[in-house]
């Protein structure tokens, strides 16, 4: 063996366990065994699920061993070594053996080497006799000036045959082959079971990615996982990929592409992507060479390729442009939190990754907290809080359930109630990710709904936010592909973490002077803000729940003055906070009592946009409940940008003066005190809703 492979692969077997590629590297003698014994055994490893490595590469093999199989020996955690009767006549195959001897030899001693006498004697191996003596004759023949080679493989093979192993000659070859496949799946600690350890509620996610996937089929086929951060994509994606990765020649998993490609740059995917599936070393693959190495070397393979956490198009188009790039059944997953990228990738399947079940919930979220079963009893009722509040998130369970791991029952307590305002930064973190790719528009959408809309029709939203001079249209089906809301029954929704996690964005804007944000939903917030005068022109939206409220609000006139991008204004009680009864259509239809003069009465529907509303006051309005705001004087000023003013139970008799929102689209005064709305012409073009 040359000094520098000896070299090489003493220092590189030093890689922990986690780096290894491969569980089993396969030594053979090709001439003897490759079609009968040893391809029998590399299928029951792969069909037990046993990363094996065979080189079936036709190469016109020297002396010297290449540096691509140097590099497998060194990146597999055991060497299966098939002595047959003319295995020491090559060679290949004793540099080969001596590397993997080295490697069992290193310090670390992560390296294990199970040798099969194959119709031959142990002792022959290991005392070179027989064929073994022959071969060697050969040798000296062949190599006369190399005596210290020679010696140095005649140490190998007596080291290896010294091992204990597996003799053909005491057992029929199929039950030699299943107890090795046995002895490996024992050594190697796996269960190889459909059940992965610890994964709640995953047996039926991967039945049904397996059914997309249809490994059965010889076309290339890719399909998406697609869901919100956290939900368990990258998990789903992994547990389906062991599952199935015995099926296939060679597999990969990119980790974090998004990530990776931001600090690393894509050619370093693709290098580490050719590395693992024609089994070279990244390093030694030349950037020239990356688009050819693309498309020529692995189209005769059929491979498992895991793309994790993509995040554009460009990823995809470097990593997997082309179906052809791959062999006849071979399967590419891809998971994102963006539909719409996976959809621009034309890819055959879209698995939905959707929240866990609450008995799964449960389930997951109890692993992380509890050890003892005992104790899980004791504390079921604040368990129960904690998965109402993770909505079925994987990610936050986790996260939740480590964090009160041994915790006493105050802490439980304390540590729900900072919940129902604050979540746990790390969770914050991963969330927010999907929101800062977000262009301006769509992170204000986004905003707009977390802290005004949740919950509300889905053309009452683009209504109100088209009339703010957004796309909303747009904006909202682009935040559905990237999973950040949902559409149910026509209503916008979110996932209560993403909701926490918008308001979490708004604090941060001003951390310690509430009146300069730009959205304002917390009822003692919003009282604060109302009651000090302590709104700021960056406030442009407000909700303030009334049934939240326990004391008594007087405001001042002009509590609203500095608030002029004011758009969104909500007051309400929550029975009352929805989308407005009446929807304006085209033509106006409004009915006036012109016995009364100036004093103009609402009685009916409104169905047009209204043009002009001159001189109009509103007489005899019920009131329902009481409200507990209250207006140390006359209302002075309101923004004329607001675009919705829904304000239940108005307190004042009359709106400001100088209100003229021309932009308003929905008027909603329900139960109030109101009696005159404006004198002079006003034109409210863009009105759709009032009540």
């Amino acid at each position: 063996m040359s000094s520098a492979a000896a070299g090489q692969a003493s220092s590189s077997s030093s890689s922990p366990a986690s780096q290894f590629r491969y569980d089993v590297f396969l030594s053979f003698r090709g001439s003897d065994t490759r079609y009968g014994f040893v391809s029998h055994l590399y299928n029951a490893l792969k069909e037990k699920g046993v990363s094996t490595f065979k080189d079936d590469q036709k190469l016109e093999r020297g002396k010297l061993i290449s540096p691509e199989i140097l590099r497998v020996i060194e990146l597999s955690r055991f060497s299966i070594v098939v002595f047959s009767k003319d295995y020491a006549s090559s060679p290949w195959c004793l540099e080969e053996l001596q590397i993997i001897i080295q490697c069992m030899e290193h310090e670390n001693k992560s390296h294990t080497v199970i040798p099969v006498f194959y119709s031959v004697d142990p002792s022959d191996v290991g005392e070179v006799r027989n064929s073994y003596a022959a071969s060697f004759a050969q040798h000296e023949v062949d190599f006369p000036d190399d005596a210290e080679m020679l010696r140095n493989w005649k140490a190998a093979l007596k080291k290896a045959a010294e091992l204990s192993g597996w003799d053909s000659r005491h057992k029929e070859e199929p039950a030699l082959i299943q107890e090795i496949v046995e002895d490996v799946v024992n050594k190697l600690g796996r269960r190889f079971s459909n059940k992965p350890s610890g994964l709640v509620g995953i047996e039926r996610r991967i039945k049904d990615v397996e059914l997309l996937l249809s490994t059965g089929l010889v076309d290339v086929r890719v399909v998406g996982i697609w869901g919100m951060a956290g939900i368990g994509k990258s998990v789903l994606a992994e547990a389906v990929y062991h599952h199935i990765s015995h099926k296939f020649d060679a597999c990969c998993i990119l980790k974090n592409v998004r990530d990776v490609a931001e600090k690393r740059g894509l050619d370093h995917l693709r290098r580490k992507l050719l590395s693992a599936l024609i089994a070279e070393d990244g390093l030694r693959i030349l950037d020239k060479n990356l688009d050819v190495l693309m498309r020529g070397r692995l189209r005769n393979k059929c491979i498992l390729v895991v793309l994790d956490d993509v995040s554009n198009v460009n990823q995809l188009t470097s990593l997997a442009g082309d179906r052809d790039w791959f062999g006849p059944g071979s399967r590419i997953i891809i998971t994102s939190k963006d539909k719409h990228l996976l959809e621009q990738h034309e890819v055959d399947s879209v698995y939905e990754a959707k929240p866990l079940s609450e008995s799964e919930s449960l389930q997951l979220f109890c692993q992380h907290a509890f050890k003892k079963r005992s104790r899980m009893q004791e504390f079921m009722g604040l368990s129960r809080s904690v998965v109402n509040y993770a909505r079925g998130l994987p990610l936050a369970l986790q996260v939740l359930g480590s964090s009160l791991f041994n915790m006493d029952r105050g802490d439980w307590e304390s540590k729900l109630k900072v919940l129902e305002e604050f979540p746990p930064q790390d969770i914050v973190q991963i969330l927010r990710q999907s929101f800062d790719v977000l262009d301006r528009s769509e992170k204000n959408i986004f905003l707009d709904v977390a802290c005004f809309f949740k919950g509300e029709d889905e053309e009452y939203v683009v209504s109100i936010l088209e009339g703010c001079g957004s796309s909303a249209r747009y904006g909202l089906k682009v935040l559905l592909l990237k999973s950040l809301i949902t559409i149910q029954d026509n209503k916008v929704w979110m996932h209560d973490l993403l909701q926490q996690m918008a308001w979490e964005v708004v604090r941060q804007e001003s951390l310690h002077e509430v009146g300069m944000r730009s959205r304002l939903w917390n009822h003692l917030d919003v009282f604060d803000v109302l009651v000090q005068n302590t709104g700021t022109k960056d406030v442009e939206s407000i909700v303030l729940d009334l049934s939240k409220v326990q004391e008594n609000m007087s405001l001042k006139g002009g509590a609203f003055h500095k608030m002029n991008r004011l758009r969104l204004l909500k007051v309400c009680y929550p029975h009352h906070s929805g989308g407005s009864e009446y929807v304006l259509n085209k033509e106006p239809s409004l009915d006036i009592d012109e016995n009364r003069g100036n004093d103009a009465q609402l009685s009916g529907k409104f169905k047009p946009l209204v043009r002009k509303l001159e001189s109009l006051r509103v007489i005899d309005t019920t009131t329902e409940g009481s409200s507990r705001l209250h207006m140390a004087s006359k209302l002075t000023a309101l923004s004329n940008e607001l675009r919705s003013l829904h304000w239940h139970g108005y307190p004042f008799e009359s709106l400001p003066a100088n209100f003229y929102p021309r932009n308003l689209v929905e008027f909603n005064l329900s139960f109030s005190s109101l009696k005159n709305l404006w004198r002079g012409n006003k034109v409210f073009d863009k009105m759709k809703y009032m009540k």
